[in-house]
């Protein structure tokens, strides 16, 4: 049985006050991919997190599938 899922980060790059983090992978069958950027404070604690994902067709597949999982 082929696995049609999974991501993973690729590329990461940051400073003190903000990280940024660039993920790829397959849900479905199909490719995914996105970026995470991860703010931070003078203290380095985190302020924010902010997602992004695309296409914007997997990201509601997905949606409905951790919808349906989770009752």
């Amino acid at each position: 049985m082929q696995c049609t899922s999974g991501i993973g980060f690729t590329h990461e790059i940051g400073t003190k006050a903000r990280t940024c983090q660039e993920r790829e992978g397959v849900f479905a069958g199909k490719p995914v991919a996105g970026v995470t950027i991860i703010a931070r404070d003078v203290r380095a604690a985190i302020t924010s997190v902010s997602l992004y994902h695309r296409p914007f067709d997997q990201v509601v597949a997905f949606a409905e599938k951790i919808s349906r999982h989770l009752g």
